[in-house]
């Protein structure tokens, strides 16, 4: 049986956002170019890492329908993040 993770997934990238506002002092979008790099910076986490986990989320925001296996991906993405920030 196919279960529907999206609620699950939108909820996990909406904390991952309250995150990146609260500890850096970052508004949406983070996806700019600009922002990426003060996000790199601030955070200590590669810029690429970053560009590819904000075009993950972004994508996924918009997304009604999430498998097990994406949302795992989003999930280790995300924990990968919050590993290496400082």
């Amino acid at each position: 049986k196919s279960q529907n993770h999206a609620d699950l997934a939108k909820k996990k990238i909406m904390y991952f956002n309250e995150f990146i506002r609260n500890r850096y002092h970052l508004q949406q979008p983070f996806n700019e170019e600009e922002q990426i790099l003060i996000l790199s910076r601030k955070s200590g986490v590669e810029q690429g890492f970053i560009s590819k986990l904000l075009q993950v989320t972004g994508n996924w925001e918009q997304k009604n329908t999430v498998d097990r296996h994406e949302l795992s991906e989003l999930n280790i993405m995300i924990e990968e993040f919050y590993k290496k920030c400082k």
